[in-house]
């Protein structure tokens, strides 16, 4: 072969991982004739590929509300106001309708409002529908899927490989098992709409640059606004903007900045916005801690600088290893399912070696117009924002942390193939065989894991039942099954709940083992504590209880529920009064203990024992007008107070209240069956 030949062929191979060559004289091709010139092959497989993603999560239609479903929307005050507690979702923490004002006091405060004002728009027309959640995230995540294949068909055109890679890349995308977690579960939402507004806003650059239109230009800042309002990590995007300019269609660097500096304008907008929301006037005197002190919340509080580095090491090394064996998955990687590690651990220095050469290899070779350096840029900059580098993110790891970068991954992938494997239109046609059967092999394994990854996903019994056996190093992992199953107890009739039979015993019994399982994995855990302090009063075990309450209040305080499960045990259990009264008061000495219906119901309770009657009564009262589900018993307990005086004093004045509150109980009973 000549050397004319050779050079001509090393030439080919190159295109498969660069750009367009810098000195082609061919005008970038427009929209309207790159779809008009490929439209049939291109809606084909767009329309495939969305089908695919749809068919691949149909099984979650007939889901419940599980896991975190419960923080943006079964729970969230403001969701579930519907269309009137939008103002809200967009002006507050994320987490502010759930948790209050002290949100979850991560660094920084978390601002999503887009996913949660579509919650409430769902709450509003479709109340406690949560296949109508499902539904929209299945459609969201099946246009993704063709738009990822078009939007990078459209960057990538000029490369004559260009529509296989955008097939592979999109391909592997929509099927990874990874996924499972964002799509069936209706609260990472969030996740699926930052991709897909960063692909709109691509889309939307690209048609920018064809035609300089500037309206192309606004859709395309507006797109990458509404993609930060949905996840944080969409901000990262502001440096790859510029790179997709530069790379696939070789701008100059100062060139392709100039031409992205409405879409910076915008990110600072937004980080001005978020700022805006989330500010909060500090309250005089008050001392707001700079950490979060519980490691269920913040992973590395304590750890020295080698321990938390190595640590992250490993959940890297952890992340690669998920993307290429999706293998086990866990809706939970918390305390002390990874424990803290040090550079001894060969897994945590491959992760930073691994991503320390592949970084410093994007770093080089992006200047040559390397389309490889970009994927990998694409995968390193939402996933920083995850790794608790720069900040407390909540958790060590989750699968839905690896949604954003995989589209990196599976990019970089796909370059890879087109590098050392004959995956040219025209090499297909001659060898096909090999290169389809091992990629419909991944894809049918990907597909595979991804179904029965959705099935753990119908409710929270099966999903934490399946999840515990795989993170069962998890404090909450344990801790999320025991709270399932002392919710299935709790869901019994009033009859079951006072006298449990054998099957409620042993749901106890179940619960029990698994809150003191996560109270082993972390000894500070009070969520775990006081369960097991409640599970011990269903079981009618006093002194149990009481060890373990008490002991919750060493953990808190000011752990004003413990209060009011002590009033319980000293008052039902230990008849002691006094003792219960003590803590009833502390539990009413603040606002949430002001606003439990059960509170003054108990203090009726106790009142009536001292033989305060005006005390007791007033409560009562009180207990029934803020829960008329409480106004049935309480009204007959008024019956039976006046009752007992009546026989004691012999006063017509008591014997008639009696009738008139046992008339009032006796009403209320009587409204609750229906009659």
């Amino acid at each position: 072969m000549s050397k004319k030949k050779k050079k001509t062929k090393n030439t080919a191979k190159k295109t498969h991982l660069k750009a367009p060559n810098s000195n082609q004289k061919k005008p970038l091709q427009s929209v309207q004739t790159l779809e008009s010139a490929q439209k049939k092959p291109k809606d084909y497989i767009a329309w495939a590929l969305a089908a695919l993603a749809a068919i691949l999560y149909l099984n979650t239609l007939g889901h419940q509300y599980a896991f975190d479903d419960s923080i943006v929307i079964s729970n969230n005050s403001f969701t579930l106001q519907g269309l009137s507690g939008i103002y809200d979702l967009m002006t507050r923490d994320f987490f502010e309708g759930i948790y209050g004002e002290q949100g979850m006091n991560l660094s920084g405060g978390r601002y999503r409002p887009l996913s949660l004002v579509m919650f409430a728009i769902e709450a509003h027309f479709f109340p406690g529908q949560a296949w109508v959640g499902h539904f929209v995230n299945i459609t969201l995540y099946a246009f993704s899927a063709a738009l990822l294949y078009k939007v990078l068909l459209l960057w990538l055109t000029p490369n004559k490989t260009a529509q296989v890679l955008s097939f592979i890349t999109a391909l592997l995308f929509v099927s990874h098992p990874t996924h499972t977690e964002v799509v069936a579960n209706i609260k990472s939402r969030d996740e699926i709409l930052g991709i897909l507004f960063l692909l709109l806003s691509l889309k939307a650059l690209y048609q920018y640059i064809s035609s300089t239109q500037r309206l192309n230009l606004v859709v395309a800042c507006l797109c990458f606004l509404l993609a930060m309002l949905s996840k944080e990590n969409a901000f990262t995007y502001v440096v790859i903007f510029p790179l997709f300019l530069y790379v696939f269609l070789h701008k100059s660097l100062k060139s392709s900045l100039i031409s992205c500096l409405p879409i910076i304008a915008t990110a600072v907008f937004y980080v001005a916005l978020r700022s805006f929301m989330l500010y909060k006037e500090p309250v005089a005197g008050a001392i707001l801690p700079q950490i979060n002190p519980d490691i269920m919340e913040n992973p590395f509080v304590g750890a020295d600088v080698t321990t938390w580095l190595a640590t992250i090491g490993l959940i890297m090394w952890k992340y690669i290893a998920l993307l290429l064996v999706p293998y086990p998955l866990s809706c939970d990687y918390s305390f002390n399912q990874i424990p803290w590690t040090n550079f001894s651990n060969p897994q945590a220095i491959l992760g930073w070696l691994f991503y320390l050469g592949i970084g410093l290899y994007a770093a080089i070779n992006i200047w040559k117009r390397d389309a490889l350096s970009l994927a990998i840029l694409m995968y390193l900059a939402p996933l920083s924002l995850v790794l608790n580098l720069f900040f407390n993110i909540g958790a060590p790891m989750a699968d839905r942390f690896l949604y954003a970068p995989s589209l990196g991954f599976c990019l970089a992938v796909a370059l890879l193939l087109a590098k050392y494997l004959p995956i040219t239109k025209q090499r297909l046609k001659e060898q096909p065989i090999y290169f389809l059967v091992a990629l419909a092999v991944v894809v049918l394994l990907f597909s595979s894991l991804t179904i029965q990854r959705n099935s753990v996903w119908e409710n929270n019994y099966k999903l934490f039942s399946n999840d515990v056996q795989v993170a069962h190093n998890s404090a909450k992992m344990h801790y999320y099954f025991a709270n399932t199953l002392l919710k299935k107890f709790l869901d019994k009739d009033e009859a079951q709940i006072r006298n449990p039979d054998a099957a409620s015993i042993q749901l106890l019994d179940s619960a029990e083992l698994h809150f003191s399982k996560s109270y082993e994995i972390n000894p500070k855990f009070h969520h775990s504590t006081y369960n097991l302090g409640l599970v011990n009063i269903y079981k009618k075990q006093a002194q149990e209880a009481l060890k373990w309450l008490q002991y919750t209040l060493e953990l808190q305080p000011n752990h004003g529920i413990s209060h009011e499960q002590l009033v319980r045990v000293y008052g039902e259990f230990l008849n002691q009064p006094d003792k219960a009264l003590e803590h009833l008061n502390i539990a009413l000495s603040t606002v949430e203990g002001q606003k439990n219906a059960s509170n003054y119901q108990y203090l009726g309770n106790l009142m009536a024992m001292k033989g305060n009657i005006e005390a007791a009564e007033e409560a009562f009262i009180k207990a029934a007008s803020m829960r008329p589900s409480f106004a049935k018993s309480c009204y007959r307990n008024l019956a039976g107070m006046y009752g007992n005086l009546a026989l004691q004093a012999a006063q017509a004045g008591n014997q008639a209240l009696s009738n008139q509150y046992q008339q009032k109980s006796t009403e209320y009973q009587q409204k609750s069956s229906g009659l």
